[in-house]
């Protein structure tokens, strides 16, 4: 079995209000800690596996060593991207991760990528829910993703009752609460910032408007 890595970095989000990939981290940006994160863990275990990033055409995201994929489907949704990402895959499989889960559990990832591929869609549970954004899709996935677009279901949730899904207790291997950390409004960035012992006047402004804090992203400075 091959396998790729995806990484679906979209582009504005409507709930955050600015396009979150490219949100400073510490050093980096939130996208390059992903990427980062899942780097040291292909070194390990699959070497050959592709890393690719999944993004809109407008999107301005750029990481170096990194095969970047326009997703120009004038439709939105995460289901969309995991269709990209499978088109654009030589693989036999892609592990679809999001970008703005930026405390990838290497255990829980490692255990996915060595379980067999008795399925079309592997995905971790546990105790408040599913993972389809950090979860392993065949290329078999396609045709019921195909049928769920034609139907204008967007829902990945939709797609995975349309194929073999297999699931794996997450707790088993990680903390649910940190592995599947996402960000969707600016405290759920500051207290990601703050776990990651990050740039502290990121941290001092992000009770400013919104505005203000955008423009503080985008100062080189930071």
């Amino acid at each position: 079995m091959t396998i790729d890595f995806a990484i679906l970095a979209g582009g504005q989000s409507r709930r955050f209000g600015a396009e979150k990939a490219n949100l400073p981290f510490g050093q980096s940006t939130l996208l390059e800690m992903v990427v980062n994160r899942l780097r040291e863990i292909r070194e390990e275990v699959s070497p050959e596996s592709e890393i690719m990033i999944i993004k809109k055409p407008e999107s301005k995201v750029n990481v170096a060593g990194v095969k970047i994929i326009d997703d120009s489907s004038k439709k939105d949704g995460a289901l969309i991207g995991v269709h990209t990402a499978l088109i654009a895959s030589a693989a036999d499989r892609c592990f679809i991760f999001a970008c703005d889960t930026p405390f990838l559990s290497r255990e829980l990832i490692c255990r996915m990528l060595g379980m067999n591929d008795a399925y079309d869609a592997l995905v971790p549970i546990h105790k408040k829910g599913i993972e389809p954004l950090h979860a392993i899709y065949s290329q078999s996935c396609l045709k019921a993703i195909d049928l769920c677009i034609e139907m204008e279901s967007f829902s990945v949730h939709s797609m995975l009752k349309r194929v073999n899904t297999a699931f794996i207790q997450a707790e088993q291997f990680c903390d649910p609460e940190i592995a599947f950390m996402n960000i969707n409004t600016i405290e759920d960035y500051k207290r990601a910032l703050i776990k990651a012992s990050p740039n502290k006047v990121l941290i001092k402004n992000l009770n400013k408007r919104k505005e203000e804090l955008y423009h503080l992203l985008a100062s080189p400075e930071h």
